[in-house]
């Protein structure tokens, strides 16, 4: 079988605001994506269990967090809007983002800004980076 390859360079991530109607890429990113979501589970073991083994029951899923790292541009109005919406409060702090991967699939999920930073080093390019608290489900279009 032959191994099928797809470069990360021409991913992006993008915001749709409180609407998701029209998305406006985050601009400059090196990388981003999901630290990986979790269930909660509630031990249901009784005295009435078929087997030795424990019982639970799923109660609760957390889509954890997204993470991204870029180039900073202060200029960037996309950049500026992380800065905007972290500060925000309630609904209009929860947007709608996409993923779009370089072999076509997307993945849509809402989140609020979680957290936002920058970096500066007397040798480096200023940077930035931060993370989007993921709220329900994540929706995804593979190819």
């Amino acid at each position: 079988m032959t191994t099928t390859a797809f470069p990360g360079r021409g991913s992006y991530l993008s915001n749709g605001g409180t609407a998701g109607s029209a998305y406006t890429r985050v601009g400059q990113l090196r990388k981003f994506g999901p630290l990986g979501g979790k269930a909660t589970f509630d031990d249901i073991t009784n005295l009435d269990s078929p087997t030795i083994f424990m019982e639970y029951l799923k109660t609760l899923a957390d889509g954890s967090n997204f993470a991204f790292d870029g180039v900073l541009n202060s200029a960037d109005p996309t950049f500026q809007a992380l800065f905007t919406n972290l500060q925000a409060a309630g609904s209009a702090a929860l947007n709608y983002w996409q993923v779009t991967l370089t072999d076509g699939s997307t993945i849509i999920f809402q989140a609020y800004v979680e957290a936002v930073d920058f970096r500066v080093e007397y040798n480096k390019a200023l940077a930035f980076n931060g993370n989007l608290k993921i709220v329900g489900a994540v929706n995804a279009t593979w190819i």
